[in-house]
Order: structure tokens, then sequence, then C-alpha cells
């Protein structure tokens, strides 16, 4: 039994204060999860190489043992791809962004709008994409309580990141628009630069 069994709204740790509302509400594509974060395509193409070389040098033995490791390697990765993202659940408000995440041991972590400095987004052909969060001010959480839901090789200064989110592009515009009402005076938060891909940001 977990600690948001009983959550009053999906998603949330608590009812919404009078004044804010949900605006976007969703958790990652499986497989695009798997893909991106659990690198189930280069395992696949990994084990791959195995089996050719083992049906050019090793016997029919040899070549179904390296087959059955790569069926049980490739179906434990894709069950963590698919537990994470059933365990996700993200969530925009007008005032706020909410990751509610854990296989194991779940954490919701509140990202109020004064705390995020820029945000952007890289988009991939299936329409599947990232939206990475840098922070104002060093949060309480490092980048290994984050993942797999943090920004790739920003190890020193974690970045949140809503994962393989599918219609990437409309969730980060509706997000900009949002920062951009919620914080008019500080930082630009128009859509085209919230929108615009970041070819760095790697998987």
């Amino acid at each position: 039994m977990s600690e948001y069994d009983g959550e009053p709204v999906r998603g949330l740790p608590e009812a919404l204060p009078e004044g804010e509302h949900i605006l976007w509400q969703g958790s990652p594509d499986w497989k695009d999860l798997a893909k991106q974060a659990f690198h189930v395509r280069a395992i696949a193409v990994y084990f791959a190489v195995l089996i050719v070389w083992a049906l050019a040098s090793a016997t029919m033995i040899g070549t179904a043992m390296t087959l059955a490791v790569a069926i049980v390697a490739l179906g434990l990765v894709a069950g963590l791809g698919w537990l994470s993202a059933t365990t996700t659940i993200y969530t925009i408000t007008n005032k706020r962004v909410v990751m509610r995440y854990g296989m194991v041991l779940q954490k919701c972590v509140n990202l109020p709008f004064t705390a995020i400095g820029s945000a952007g987004v890289a988009v991939r052909t299936d329409g599947n994409g990232d939206i990475p969060l840098e922070l104002a001010d060093k949060h309480a959480l490092g980048y290994l309580q984050f993942w797999p839901h943090a920004r790739a090789w920003h190890v020193n200064n974690p970045q949140p990141m809503l994962r393989s989110i599918p219609e990437a592009a409309r969730v980060a515009a509706l997000l900009g628009d949002a920062l951009r009402l919620a914080k008019p005076r500080t930082i630009d938060y128009s859509s085209p630069q919230v929108t615009q891909p970041l070819e760095a940001l790697a998987a």
C-alpha cells in the first residue's frame, strides 16, 4: 500500500487551494521512456551483435543461451520502463509543477513557478518529448533522487524533467504561457522560447 493511495486529487498530495487549478496532467509514454531512459534499443543492438557472433563462432546451444538471456534482459528493461511510467504522474497547475514518481518508494516534488528559472523542450519525430526545468535555486534533491525524471549529465545542478510525454510541444507551450502569466516581469517564458528544440538534450 502506498501513502498516495488515498490522495484527494490524483497525482497531488493534497487538494488544491482556492485559486489554483490543473492545466494539464499526464504520464510518460512507457515505450519512449524505455528507449530514452532505460536504453532498451541500445541493449537490443548489443545482444543482436552477440547473437550474430554466436551464430558465426559458437554452437547452437551457445546461440540459444545468448538468445534466452537477451529475451530476459530486454523484458526486464522494458518492464522497468512500463513500471516507471505507470507510477509517474506529472501535473501542471496555474502556479506550480508537481512530479509524483517512484517505482518502490514514491516521492512527490512540488516546484512552484517561483522556483523555476527556465524551461525547454526536446521533441522527437513521433511527438513525444522531454521538458527540462532549470531551477532558480539549488534544490534539496540530488540527481539520483530525480532519476529517471532528470536531464542527463546535469549531475551537480540537477534539472527535473517531464520525460517522454506525448504531445510535448503542446504541453511545453501550455507551461510557457502559464509561466509567463505568473512571472511577467522576471523571465520571458513566451511560447517560442519554451517550445524551441534543445538539440543538446541527451537521453
